[in-house]
């Protein structure tokens, strides 16, 4: 039963976050494309977690995951692009359906 506090955090964090980058799209960032850039290039930091425990798989995995990081950043262009002109509480529960349906 204690999933549930770790979905309503996650959900409280998910707002949070929703809130913040609406006021960044409506007043100092100009370009959708642009911050998501710079969110893309600001989640490198993680690969300081190599040494523990990466090993490497097979090419497949890499173009797969590849794939995936490319996915992910034009995923953040067309959010950013949709919460810019929009209603952040229409976006936000869109996104949010669709992570719990994917």
């Amino acid at each position: 039963m204690g999933w549930i506090y770790f979905a309503l955090i996650a959900y409280l964090l998910n707002a949070f976050v929703a809130v913040i980058d609406k006021q960044l799209l409506s007043q100092s960032v100009t370009k959708p494309a642009g911050y998501a850039f710079w969110i893309a290039v600001l989640s490198t930091p993680v690969l300081i977690l190599i040494p523990f425990g990466v090993r490497w798989l097979d090419f497949n995995y890499f173009l797969i995951s590849l794939a995936s990081g490319t996915a992910f950043f034009f995923g953040l262009i067309f959010l950013y692009k949709s919460l810019k002109p929009s209603d952040l509480s229409v976006i936000a529960t869109k996104v949010g359906a669709w992570g719990a349906l994917s």
